[in-house]
């Protein structure tokens, strides 16, 4: 199956869920002179406004296919456009120094894995795990030639067995992320970046031009070595000797290195800093909270921050398990931050050295990177985004060589985030310039929205059936199939509320404390975080049998085109302006433009 521009697929997205922007505290869609076309394909819209960012982080939880299928779409959506930028005529990508690539780099697999990842893209997997002769693989791509679903299968296959076998130490489901893997494949030449002989990789695809290369990156540190952190060094001796090991084996910096500055907190004499990863205070509440369901986004008083100020010291001195496992945690996101940051430069660094080598005279490549973990690791701006530009701005001081610094300075002005600027600035106008800047997206379920408990036609049925609950004497007698029946219709309005009325279901969303809090308030309690959870949240439906089916959108555009009008009554503006969150002015920027784009 050749690439081509059709290969992103209309109904991929056939469920409820709106993304939603915290900037603007509303949706993609909100203002739009055309708010209910194809919202299935909001990913377009949100690809349009983040196809600047230089560094995209997207925090999910882990082989959910709902997440897998929007970052799926996002990542077709996005090699497409930068196929469309630096092309070099007729030529394939690696011929085109100025085209820019895409590089995803995973939490699911660690960075010892990279090898597995280089061989899958270059169609030889077996070749690493050299279990087959050269004849056999030859007789394999003749029986495979001219049908890339069976050879992807294969290699899909082989990946996942050499996961599991030949390493086992990271224990994630693969197989929701099949298509995303196969597609990020199937745009690969050559894998030059990660230094594999281009002569080894085949290229089947003739269409594969219509989209940048797409490179696969393994992020994290084995994950036995967190447990190792956590339980088997409970003194500076057995530290210094782990933290040794780990940057002798490449997750770590080393010391003398300018990125080792940012490795540990600084030493105090009245407490026992040796060998403590650095973190910060609104990073430990973080992960206090999802181990202790502590609220960090209520207003509070003084007081109370002085409460848990004393906590956070108290943890500084003791060698509590709770901080045990926040090294543990913070080793995970060292490692990976310290990956990412290493990659950056080092694409930079090449990407530069190869402009000045070409006969054309192009500007470096331009590259991006997709950064996909789980959303702990990244929510509020913490944890690994904070440690990749914690380390390029300590080698950009710190690093011995003046050519160096002048690398890593040139990559961190190009990944500092928007907020970097006034929160004036920042708060309503949330843009990137080309190849510039950082966004985060985020993921929770619509279930959070609690929509039972503010969007009247579902508060009637629920208090109908609670009602012959009650009338029935005994909720046993509430049998299965009436709880079907009730989730079922309970889908059916959340679907007509989706596709004909989206901006009232937002209302409803941002009306949940669960998600504004950390999104829209979320300086007002404890923590004071100074950054959203995410900039863009995708809130999606968890019922696996509330599809949204080719004749529910038919059904849709014809409502809304025949009324003109939202569900309940509610019209366009009228939506909007009930929204205690909506900002008029934020939206009043070129929407419009970006919605007709996006088609």
């Amino acid at each position: 199956m050749a690439l081509n521009s059709q290969d992103t697929t209309q109904t991929a997205m056939n469920f409820v869920h709106r993304i939603l922007k915290s900037s603007t505290a509303s949706s993609l869609t909100s203002g739009l002179s055309k708010p209910h076309h194809l919202p299935h394909q909001q990913h377009q819209l949100l690809t349009h406004q983040l196809q600047n960012a230089k560094l995209l982080y997207f925090g999910e939880f882990h082989s959910e296919h709902r997440i897998i299928a929007l970052q799926t779409e996002l990542i077709k959506d996005w090699a497409k456009r930068l196929a469309s930028t630096g092309r070099c005529g007729s030529q394939k990508t690696k011929n085109c120094p100025s085209r820019p690539r895409l590089h995803v780099i995973m939490e699911h697999f660690s960075v010892d894995m990279q090898g597995i990842l280089d061989a899958y893209q270059c169609r030889d997997l077996n070749g690493w795990k050299d279990k087959q002769q050269p004849q056999q693989e030859e007789q394999r791509r003749r029986n495979n030639d001219g049908n890339q679903n069976s050879d992807d299968a294969e290699a899909f296959e082989s990946l996942v067995s050499a996961y599991k076998d030949d390493f086992g130490t990271e224990g994630h489901d693969l197989r929701p992320y099949r298509d995303l893997l196969s597609f990020c494949r199937r745009t690969t030449t050559s894998n030059n970046a990660n230094g594999i002989d281009e002569d080894v990789c085949i290229n089947v695809d003739d269409d594969s031009d219509s989209y940048c290369e797409v490179l696969l990156y393994g992020g994290f540190i084995p994950r036995n070595h967190a447990a190792r952190l956590n339980k088997e060094c409970p003194d500076i001796d057995s530290k210094r000797v782990f933290f040794e090991e780990m940057s002798e084996r490449g997750y770590l910096p080393k010391q003398g290195k300018g990125m080792y500055d940012a490795l540990f907190a600084e030493e105090d004499e009245s407490s026992n800093n040796t060998y403590k990863l650095r973190g910060t205070r609104e990073h430990q509440l973080l992960i206090e909270s999802l181990m202790n369901g502590n609220d960090l986004y209520s207003p509070v008083e003084e007081e109370g921050e002085e409460d848990v100020a004393d906590d956070a010291e108290q943890h500084e001195e003791e060698e509590s398990p709770l901080k045990r496992l926040y090294q543990a945690q913070l080793l995970k996101d060292h490692a990976m931050g310290y990956r990412i940051a290493s990659l950056l430069m080092e694409h930079h660094q090449q990407n530069k050295i190869n402009s000045h080598s070409s006969s054309s005279s192009q500007p470096p490549t331009d590259d991006r990177y997709l950064i996909i973990a789980g959303f702990g690791h990244l929510k509020h701006r913490l944890g690994v985004p904070e440690c990749v530009e914690r380390y390029l701005r300590a080698e950009a001081v710190g690093h011995p060589d003046a050519e160096r610094r002048s690398i890593a300075m040139d990559v961190l002005l190009k990944v500092l985030p928007p907020s970097s600027d006034p929160p004036s600035v920042t708060r309503n106008n949330f843009t990137l310039k080309k190849g510039e800047g950082t966004a985060l997206i985020g993921c929770q379920m619509m279930y959070e929205a609690y929509l039972e408990d503010s969007y009247p036609p579902i508060m009637e049925l629920m208090a109908n059936d609670a009602a012959a609950d009650a009338v029935e004497g005994d909720a046993e007698n509430n049998d299965n199939g009436n709880e079907n029946d009730v989730d079922a219709k309970k889908g059916k309005l959340l679907k007509e509320l989706y596709l004909q009325g989206p901006e009232l279901l937002d209302k409803h969303i941002l009306m949940s404390d669960e998600i504004s809090g950390p999104f829209l308030r979320y300086d007002e309690g404890i923590a004071r975080f100074g950054h959203p959870c995410a900039d863009y949240l995708f809130v999606y439906d968890e019922d696996d049998d509330n599809v949204i089916e080719e004749n529910d959108l038919k059904l849709a555009l014809h409502a809304t085109t025949a009324n003109g009008d939202d569900v309940g009554g509610s019209g366009n503006d009228n939506a909007q302006s009930q929204c205690p969150f909506h900002n008029t002015q934020a939206n009043n920027n070129d929407d419009d433009n970006q919605y007709d784009s996006a088609k």
